[in-house]
């Protein structure tokens, strides 16, 4: 998605959309515009992107795979 985060007390909240705050401590991220929130990277996947279950895993291990290419 491509989205930037900067801190802001307790939690993080998104640069592109003021609404949406990610919460480190409570593990969750809430998008108040959208009427959207919940708990993990799965989820979010999912009701963000609109991936299936086994879609956002495919991602998230792409993403992961990625990453460890680069070091």
């Amino acid at each position: 998605m491509g989205l930037e985060f900067k801190r802001a007390g307790k939690y993080y909240q998104c640069k592109q959309h003021s609404s949406f705050v990610v919460y480190a401590d409570r593990k969750g991220f809430v998008w108040n515009s959208q009427n959207i929130s919940g708990g993990d990277t799965i989820e979010f996947l999912r009701k963000i992107e609109g991936k299936s279950f086994p879609d956002a895993i495919v991602a998230i291990l792409m993403c992961v795979y990625m990453n460890t290419e680069k070091l």
